[in-house]
């Protein structure tokens, strides 16, 4: 379930990419947010 998350978010990130690629940078803090937080579930599962 973790990589299909991934994947999906992967997916809806790069939409904002494609138009402004200075969002990269938030795309990859709000990407390691998000990785973050699926671990802390996948510990408590």
């Amino acid at each position: 379930m973790t990589q299909e998350v991934s994947v999906a978010f992967a997916v809806a990130a790069g939409v904002p990419v494609r138009t402004n690629p200075h969002l990269i940078i938030s795309v990859i803090v709000s990407y390691f947010i998000v990785y973050g937080l699926l671990s802390i579930f996948d510990s408590k599962e």
